[in-house]
């Protein structure tokens, strides 16, 4: 059927199938990726019947891959609609596993009170349920860049077209708060000097270079080969490498002048100043039909929403301060949490009460998008933390465990390791897919199949590098 169709007409009606979609509700977009909390969670029990990872690394990928990547593949394709279904099986298992465990190998765990478990010292350089938001963020968005363009993932989870909830919708806010969590203002907020506050906007300067370069690379390649592209998401040039380096770019410039402390503040005045503009006729202008003559009108989307994402990358340089200058005993690593779970409680009300006046809008960054985006990850911060102290009690209790282990997936180590080369093998290997398979005239099985293999060749690259890396202490 599909030797009728030649390039350019295909091209047109790929096109379209990515048009004028409305999305889901706020719920659903964030349940369909709860099953991944448990997936990880499941992956840190396998791992408590070994003392050490090490020499075990691959068996450990293949389960990591089959729970954080295959299962998310089947949740986002053929069990769409079951994925409640999914929640509860995986919940269930995770308990039983969790008492299995414990009741298995209790002559491996000491009798030690939740006094000692309260007071104890806690010596890490990375936070384990960063690590897992951070990367399982590159994990998700990679699976989604090539199951979209197959008929098997429903169109409610693809990027909504002007207004609406989007599962895709996430993927740059994210970025966002994924980057900002961990930027050098966040990493290095006790220097308060003006060189160092130079030396940390040209470290975030050097670490915009790749972006702004991919930017580039991408539009003269996708104009080279004649790639299927939607316009209205960035505009004609622009693109998500481009609204990435500016953000973090710009907002690097504003954190170089203002203390950290303030980032929030910040974050919440540029977004309501952005809401102003776009509320004054702007907003009308970026998504309406008017001609892209110039290079302003022709990428109004990605230069228009820069503001809306500045902001949220300010709000994440904050939410990172947070979490950083805290937490150096089980205590205050629990009092964290529960400022997390009470951020989270607090902002999904904001969010159930607001949606009928604040509409959400990826396109335009705007202030129901920042909203939802600080919700969707303040929440999953929260619920890997939890996760993360249910794990350290554990280890705590545990004879033979090494001291402050903490295990994160050997795969989210390796995505953490090099996220943005993970990213960029995602996007090379989506496009040959997409200029060697029709993948609109796929069956939902063959589907299923060609996304699992795409994502294992990525995932095994990355894992070998990250080997490599470990072996030669990159």
């Amino acid at each position: 059927m599909n030797d009728d169709w030649d390039s350019k007409k295909y091209k047109h009606f790929h096109e379209l199938f990515m048009q004028n979609l409305k999305g889901t509700s706020f719920t659903e977009t964030f349940m369909a990726v709860t099953p991944l909390f448990f997936s990880v969670f499941l992956s840190t029990l396998f791992s408590l019947i070994h003392t050490s990872s090490q020499g075990l690394n691959f068996y450990n990928f293949c389960i990591d891959f089959f729970l954080i990547v295959f299962l998310p593949i089947l949740c986002f394709t053929v069990l769409s609609n079951s994925i409640p279904l999914v929640v509860i099986v995986l919940c269930t298992f995770s308990l039983i596993t969790l008492f299995y465990f414990i009741n298995c190998h209790r002559n491996i765990y000491v009798n030690c009170g939740m006094t000692d478990v309260w007071s104890s010292h806690i010596t890490e350089l990375r936070k384990p349920f960063i690590t897992n938001f951070r990367a399982l963020t590159n994990v998700l968005s990679a699976i989604c860049i090539l199951a979209v363009d197959f008929r098997v993932f429903p169109r409610r989870f693809a990027k909504t077209e002007t207004f609406g909830y989007g599962l895709m919708d996430t993927g740059v806010g994210l970025y966002c708060i994924a980057n900002s969590i961990v930027s050098p203002e966040v990493l290095h907020h006790e220097m308060k000097t003006f060189h160092s506050l130079l030396q940390s906007f040209q470290k975030s300067l050097k670490s915009c270079i790749p972006l702004l370069i991919l930017g580039v690379m991408r539009f003269f390649t996708i104009k080279q080969i004649d790639y299927q592209v939607h316009i209205s998401e960035y505009g004609v040039h622009w693109n998500f490498f481009l609204t990435l380096a500016v953000a973090k770019l710009l907002s690097s410039l504003v954190m170089s002048l203002c203390d950290i402390k303030y980032s929030f503040l910040l974050s919440v005045i540029i977004i309501g100043i952005h809401e102003c503009i776009l509320q004054c006729g702007m907003q009308d202008w970026v998504l309406s039909d008017a001609a892209r003559d110039s290079f302003l009108s022709a990428n109004r989307e990605g230069i228009f929403s820069s503001l809306g994402y500045i902001a949220l990358y300010l709000s994440g340089v904050s939410l990172g301060y947070m979490l950083r200058s805290t937490a150096m005993t089980f205590r205050e690593k629990f009092m964290t949490n529960l400022k997390l779970t009470g951020l989270s409680v607090l902002l999904w009300t904001c969010v159930s009460v607001s949606q009928n006046c604040l509409r959400i809008s990826r396109r335009l960054a705007n202030a129901g998008y920042f909203l939802w985006i600080l919700t969707f990850s303040i929440t999953a911060l929260a619920i890997f933390l939890i996760m993360e102290l249910v794990t350290r009690v554990l280890y705590i209790k545990r004879k033979d465990a090494p001291a402050n282990q903490v295990y994160v997936p050997v795969l989210l180590e390796a995505v953490n390791y090099n996220g943005l080369g993970f990213f960029l093998l995602a996007n090379l290997c989506t496009g040959l897919v997409n200029l060697y398979i029709k993948t609109l005239f796929i069956g939902p099985a063959l589907s299923v199949f060609i996304v699992a293999v795409y994502m294992l060749v990525v995932c095994l690259c990355t894992f070998i590098l990250y080997r490599i890396g470990c072996k030669l202490k990159l």
